[in-house]
């Protein structure tokens, strides 16, 4: 099960991720249920949407998006420096912005 918020809630109404998928507005957020077997793309979609979605259940997905989003937590925070560095090499010499 799925959570979304309000922007991309109004998206993801729109959507098919399964056939058998069900959705429902619960107040402002949108919620999915949907059935897979292997969770390995069903992760990378999640993950896609960043903090617009949450995963509620089940647990073992929930924990494995947990798991997924600290080793991007940790790649980003060891190699900050390394970055610079490879930006600087590389002739950027203006911080990345979002």
């Amino acid at each position: 099960m799925l959570l979304f918020n309000q922007q991309r809630g109004r998206y993801i109404e729109k959507e098919q991720w399964h056939p058998k998928q069900q959705g429902e507005w619960q107040g402002e957020s949108y919620q999915l249920s949907i059935s897979y077997h292997n969770p390995t793309e069903l992760i990378m979609d999640i993950l896609k949407y960043g903090s617009d979605v949450e995963v509620i259940a089940p647990e073992s997905l929930r924990q494995a998006v947990r798991e997924e989003i600290e080793k991007m937590q940790e790649k980003y925070e060891k190699n900050q420096g390394e970055s610079q560095d490879l930006r600087l090499r590389s002739g950027i010499t203006t911080p990345l912005h979002r």
